[in-house]
């Protein structure tokens, strides 16, 4: 039976040497169809007859952009170990949570129960199977990959250097979405403060013809981030801008607005589902 192992509870633990195993096959598969699809990422692992003691972690794919953005395409919905043997996250230091700097980036993800890295000891001659199971987190933009890079480590130590084992990948999962692109081309203040907002000039990737795009000015959080949910905040955390509809190739532009509230804003942008892609939504330009 498939356990799952999430990363709460795990504690510092001295460092141990492992020993690798005789061999891992990595396998992806999707499963099922329509909005619903998953992939499946399985590791089969031989321990060989000295047996095995190593770790195993795992990297999500990129979202395909060129702004930055937190988060992955892909998220795990389920992490499973069975076989002979154990399989535990891996030990971390007991060290303070770090002070965040301001970032100006999105943030499409949400938090993750699970662990990415696993310390995993098999007796001799033992066998095991690990399974990660992920799902779409938001619709895919163009060029969006479902790929998962796995690496091995032979130490049970935080920072242990890393041996690339293998990047599986699989085929498209969920909807389609909309890659909304936006820059500003002109900024506006006065004193230093915002008295309009910036006018902005958009796109969506695939083009959305003649598609209605909501925008709103937000306010990202102490770090600098946002995210969807501030969407919904009310004034003046977020400020609705109205909507501007694209053109026959999905391009879009916001002329300046007036904009009584100081501090840093960003652009949050949404588009409506249309045809075959799906409701999506992005950040842009900080004012």
């Amino acid at each position: 039976m498939l356990m799952a192992l999430l990363v709460f509870g795990a504690v510092f633990v001295p460092a141990a040497n492992g020993a690798m195993p005789t061999s891992i096959g990595v396998q992806a598969e999707r499963i099922g169809h329509g909005a619903s699809t998953e992939a499946a990422y399985r590791l089969s692992i031989d321990a060989g007859s000295s047996g095995a003691a190593f770790g195993l972690s795992y990297q999500l794919p990129r979202w395909p952009a060129s702004e930055e953005l937190f988060g992955s395409p892909l998220a795990i919905a389920m992490v499973g170990f069975s076989g002979s043997g154990s399989m535990r996250p891996v030990a971390v230091p007991a060290v303070p949570t770090p002070s965040l700097q301001y970032q100006e980036i999105c943030k499409r993800e949400g938090p993750s129960p699970f662990a990415s890295a696993f310390w995993i000891e098999l007796p001799s001659g033992g066998k095991a199977q690990l399974e990660l199971r992920g799902k779409a987190s938001y619709p895919r933009w163009p060029r969006t990959r479902y790929d998962i890079e796995f690496s091995t480590f032979d130490t049970d130590a935080p920072f242990a250097a890393l041996t690339p084992l293998q990047t599986v990948s699989t085929s498209p999962l969920g909807m389609r979405g909309t890659h909304i692109v936006m820059r500003s081309v002109k900024a506006h203040g006065q004193n230093g403060l915002p008295r309009t907002t910036p006018e902005i000039v958009g796109r969506t990737d695939p083009p959305l013809r003649l598609s209605p795009i909501s925008l709103r000015a937000v306010r990202p959080t102490v770090a600098g981030v946002v995210s969807l949910g501030q969407w919904d905040k009310p004034k003046p955390a977020a400020v609705p801008l109205g909507t501007v509809r694209t053109d026959s190739r999905g391009r879009f532009r916001l002329v300046p607005q007036r904009f009584p509230y100081v501090g840093r804003y960003a652009f949050l942008a949404r588009s409506k589902a249309q045809r075959a892609v799906a409701a999506d939504w992005n950040c842009g330009p900080f004012f």
